[in-house]
């Protein structure tokens, strides 16, 4: 669906190698101000969480924030479970005593100049996710231009440079690292789930830790865990790539304007 595009999930950012466990309360950051230790109107986040066990749909309401073209590059490229269903998959990554409270998801519309088939399929999968009552859609944008590139393995007497269009998607990391911040001062739910693979949200997160003492955990969808990111979340961990089979839509949704089906080339 997005092929061709750079900032892809084995790129010099996210080449970060395993790390050792660094397991924390969902609190302050390493030991800094004290966890959350309330909910709502007086009830403490434990017995929420004693709630919650009873009652799954009762526990402290939590945001996820899906780094969309992370996901598809580190996770789904290679597989055929690109009809993801982005709520089924929420509720699973939620540690015990969450509800799923919002979901944002972070993508840029692809233009499709080489295949316009890539265009209308993810046109029908964004309008998939838009039947999700709980997720809301945030768009960037792509940006295509000229560029000198180096040759990996130029031949004697050739030049050691090319010209390509080379595609950068644009806003995407910003308006995740905004609407992180904006709930976290708003109190826009309890703690936040960032499904992401890239470490250059490092900085974010340590700051809405540190200056609003909101939780942020971190699912990794990419196959080699972030020394970078596990020290900076209240939790991390890598996604269980189980969970993509599991989490799809029907072939077939409605919604206002009429039937989505599941495109036939992402059947394979």
């Amino acid at each position: 669906m997005f092929k061709g595009i750079t900032g892809i999930c084995n790129d010099k950012r996210h080449a970060i190698p395993g790390a050792g466990g660094n397991p924390e309360s969902i609190g302050g950051l390493g030991g800094g101000r004290p966890a959350l230790s309330s909910v709502g109107s007086g009830r403490s986040l434990d017995s929420v969480r004693r709630r919650a066990k009873r009652d799954p749909m009762h526990g402290a309401p939590a945001n996820v924030y899906v780094d969309g073209l992370n996901l598809y590059h580190c996770a789904l490229a290679d597989t055929p479970y690109w009809w993801l269903d982005l709520r089924s998959l929420a509720r699973r990554l939620l540690e015990p005593g969450f509800s799923l409270h919002r979901i944002r998801y972070f993508t840029a519309r692809i233009a499709g100049r080489r295949d316009p088939g890539n265009r209308l399929r993810q046109q029908m999968y964004l309008r998939a996710l838009q039947t999700i009552p709980e997720l809301e859609l945030h768009e960037g944008h792509f940006l295509s231009y000229p560029a000198w590139m180096p040759l990996a393995n130029p031949r004697p007497g050739e030049s050691a440079r090319v010209k390509v269009i080379r595609t950068e998607e644009k806003g995407s990391d910003a308006n995740l690292a905004a609407w992180l911040t904006r709930d976290a001062a708003k109190r826009d739910g309890q703690a936040a789930f960032v499904i992401t693979g890239d470490s250059d949200f490092t900085g974010v997160i340590q700051m809405v830790r540190r200056e609003f003492n909101f939780p942020v955990h971190v699912v990794d969808p990419r196959k080699a865990s972030s020394r970078r990111l596990r020290s900076a979340a209240s939790s991390y961990r890598l996604l269980d790539r189980r969970l993509l089979a599991r989490c799809q839509f029907p072939s077939a949704l409605t919604d206002g304007s009429g039937v989505i089906t599941r495109p036939q080339a992402w059947n394979g």
